[in-house]
């Protein structure tokens, strides 16, 4: 028996990234034998096993023929006498498919090591057609690569339409599609996952919702060259953002009978939801008109975000973001928010209001000092015109 680690962990240490999940190779061995040493099978289909101590995922070598639809339409040999070389071989692309012995020596039958000199994401045979999921892990790849010069190669981005066009992905699990979906939006250029997909005509098979925003020429601006789903994205990149809240933004002019049951169905998280009917509930609260103080001001109540102060700035980057709100209204009620909060319960507690009636006071004081401030920064503004 003979363990290798392989995949991101090999590529990002030769990136100098950091590494988030080990994965173990395990060359002429039995699941009888792992499961004799103590490790634990957590697949029918595939020869996987958890280390008994670390927890870390071993798989047996395997090579795979394709024999039937999706992704788990291939035949599975994990006998002893399958190489490290040949279970390299049915990676997705050559960045993957770089192992490292237990000396420290680096094994790289596929010139991965060039490709990431290069900056270049290629497939390493034309089986990567095989699997649908390739299409969405190498979209991923170019969101979380992409802030680091990584690009789809030339070669490899002609195949993604043969995916395509081979209907294999109607085979791909809802939730598998939102879990690469969630690895995408947690990246600094997120956009690339989606453009990736739509430009290969797969995003109005995997995520037709999604179609409008990204189609060029789409929404307000007829002449613009860019779609109104990437300009979002871009300035969602600005920063440092949940995924959560990035796809809330995103979808927040889709209409809305349809994004609950696409969040259910794609089994995105709670918070996914929570953030989306976050901002359907306040955004609205933002626009200005006559009672533009009192609806500030029960918003911040509702909200609860004199003691969450994240969710008031949640808020605000969203709505500059979709154009609610300009950067310099942004700029202002953050400054409403500071005088808001300077308000203490303790000063009328000194002054004799107890109970309800010190709860009413500061109210009324809070409110009051909102429309001062509110009044104030109009009139700075206008000033500066």
């Amino acid at each position: 028996m003979k363990i290798y680690r392989v995949g991101g962990s090999v590529r990002d240490q030769l990136l100098n990234l950091p590494i988030k999940d080990r994965d173990w190779v395990v060359v002429g061995s039995t699941p009888a034998e792992m499961l004799a040493q103590g490790f634990q099978a957590i697949d029918r289909e595939f020869p996987v096993f958890l280390h008994p101590e670390t927890k870390e995922e071993y798989a047996l070598a395997r090579t795979e023929i394709k024999i039937g639809k999706g992704y788990k339409g291939f035949e599975i040999d994990s006998s002893p006498n399958i190489t490290l070389e040949q279970d390299l071989q049915r990676r997705d692309i050559t960045i993957n498919a770089i192992a490292q012995d237990s000396m420290g020596n680096i094994i790289d039958p596929y010139r991965g090591q060039q490709d990431l000199a290069l900056g270049r994401l290629h497939h390493i045979t034309h089986h990567f057609i095989d699997d649908p999921a390739r299409l969405l892990r190498i979209a991923r790849f170019a969101s979380t690569l992409g802030q680091w010069g990584f690009r789809i190669a030339h070669a490899t981005h002609k195949l993604l339409p043969e995916i395509v066009q081979s209907g294999e992905l109607v085979y791909l699990q809802s939730q598998r599609i939102g879990t690469e979906m969630c690895k995408a939006l947690a990246t600094a250029q997120s956009y690339r996952f989606f453009m990736i997909l739509h430009n290969c005509g797969a995003l109005e098979i995997l995520l037709p919702e999604f179609l409008p925003l990204f189609k060029q020429n789409s929404g307000h601006n007829k002449n613009a060259k860019i779609s109104i789903g990437e300009t979002l994205l871009q300035k969602t990149s600005q920063y440092h953002m949940k995924p959560s809240l990035k796809l809330a933004i995103l979808t927040y002019h889709l209409p809305r009978d349809t994004i609950k049951p696409l969040y259910q169905l794609l089994c995105l998280p709670k918070s996914y939801i929570q953030h989306y009917l976050f901002l359907q509930q306040y955004l609205p609260n933002l626009t200005q008109n006559s009672q533009y103080a009192n609806k500030l001001f029960q918003c911040w109540e509702t909200m609860d975000a004199l003691r969450q102060p994240q969710r008031w700035l949640d808020l605000l980057i969203a709505a500059e973001i979709l154009g609610i709100i300009t950067a310099n209204t942004q700029d202002y009620l953050k400054q409403c928010y500071q005088k808001i909060k300077e308000i203490q319960a303790s000063e009328l507690q000194q002054a004799g209001y107890q109970g309800k009636a010190l709860g009413k006071a500061l109210k009324q004081q809070r409110l009051s000092q909102l429309k001062q401030t509110l009044k104030s920064l109009e009139n700075m503004s206008q000033s500066h015109e």
